[in-house]
């Protein structure tokens, strides 16, 4: 009996062995994965935006997402948290949140009507419209009432960047998940953009 536990002692010692190497091993690739998506979020908030012109002349705005767990999300960027809470939406139904702004700058120049309102009341009318604005308002002395609508279309599309060096295969880096906002009104600026993915 004690020779059959000797002869099988090295056996179970060695597959011991080998779990915990494997378990080990496999916690190492898990921290390591960690570590590039941290390294890669870090990368993602100090890279500035590139914009760029379309193919059509549309302009558009290329941003690296930020891929974060919703415990991330809640410690570093409460206020999507916050959008997703008067959405409706439960943080844990989120896949993607993308956030942009823009601002909007044209000089305009239109002739001013003069008009009688009721009997001697005089006032300037304005009414203008081009393919991305119009304004409507009437001008009384020194006062303006004017209605101004600026109209424009956002296109938002998140997609895997290449690898940096595809050449060698698997060990040619991670693919970053980036985001292109583009818009069709020429003047409008897209000012802020935030892109975030989550770790599930």
């Amino acid at each position: 009996m004690k020779s059959l536990f000797n002869s099988a002692l090295p056996y179970v010692v060695g597959i011991f062995l080998l779990l915990v190497t494997g378990e080990t091993y496999s916690l190492y690739i898990k921290e390591h994965r960690s570590v590039m998506r941290l390294t890669d979020n870090l990368a993602a908030v100090q890279k500035e935006n590139v914009y760029f012109k379309a193919r059509n002349g549309d302009q558009g705005v290329k941003i690296q997402a930020q891929e974060l767990t919703i415990k991330e999300i809640r410690a570093t960027v409460p206020a999507v948290i916050a959008s997703l809470k008067n959405l409706y939406i439960a943080p844990r139904q989120l896949s993607g949140f993308i956030q942009g702004a823009s601002t909007t700058e044209n000089h305009i120049t239109t002739t001013l009507r003069d008009s009688l309102i009721t009997d001697t009341i005089r006032v300037s009318v304005i009414d203008y419209s081009d393919k991305w604005f119009a304004i409507k308002g009437i001008i009384q002395d020194k006062k303006a009432d004017l209605v101004i609508t600026s109209c424009d279309t956002v296109t938002v599309v998140s997609y895997l960047s290449r690898r940096p060096h595809p050449w060698l295969w698997v060990f040619g880096g991670r693919r970053v998940p980036e985001t292109i906002v583009s818009n069709k009104n020429p003047n409008n600026k897209i000012t802020v953009t935030k892109s975030i993915q989550v770790k599930k």
